[in-house]
């Protein structure tokens, strides 16, 4: 079983420019919306939902859990009541139009997109506060795996996975 950290980070865009901080500085005084979607995610999801409720109040934010149950046929939407996540239910099959629903539900200042097997810390949604009050406004991800993975995935090999590298839609890397 492989385990990833991956998240997505993205806050609300407003008219007036923002100053940008020392991320060291930055005031934590916000909502953040954890967004999570979810299709069959009952082995998980606990374990998913009791880590953010513990980084979230690492940081002592405010934050609401939003749980999008993506037509699973399991105990997902139980789950996440039990764990006081806000959950919606759809019924596409297709993790965008989770994310999107989730977004859109979302009351927070600042949304955090991760997946329903993720394991995030403190620290990880402290960097991430500290990046958008820098002038970021996108996000991205660490892969740790628990478990051996073959020599050359097939869903790996393609993509160049050096710290500082990007790949475009149309194939093109660049450098940061």
């Amino acid at each position: 079983m492989a385990s990833a950290l991956r998240y997505l980070a993205w806050s609300k865009l407003e008219s007036t420019p923002v100053a940008k901080t020392n991320p060291q500085d930055a005031p934590l005084a916000r909502t953040i919306s954890f967004i999570v979607p979810a299709y069959n995610e009952e082995t998980e999801l606990p374990g998913t939902l009791q880590n953010v409720h513990s980084a979230a109040g690492g940081v002592g934010c405010d934050y609401e859990i939003v749980l999008v149950d993506d037509g699973s046929t399991d105990a997902t939407a139980s789950i996440g009541e039990k764990l006081e996540a806000r959950v919606i239910s759809i019924n596409c099959r297709q993790i965008a139009a989770a994310r999107n629903a989730g977004a859109r539900a979302a009351t927070g200042d600042v949304f955090i997109f991760i997946d329903a097997d993720t394991r995030i810390t403190a620290d990880h949604v402290s960097n991430v506060i500290g990046a958008l009050d820098s002038g970021y406004v996108g996000g991205g991800s660490r892969l740790r795996v628990d478990d051996k993975i073959p020599r050359s995935p097939p869903c790996i090999s393609r993509f160049n996975l050096e710290p500082g590298r990007f790949c475009s839609p149309l194939g093109q890397t660049s450098s940061r």
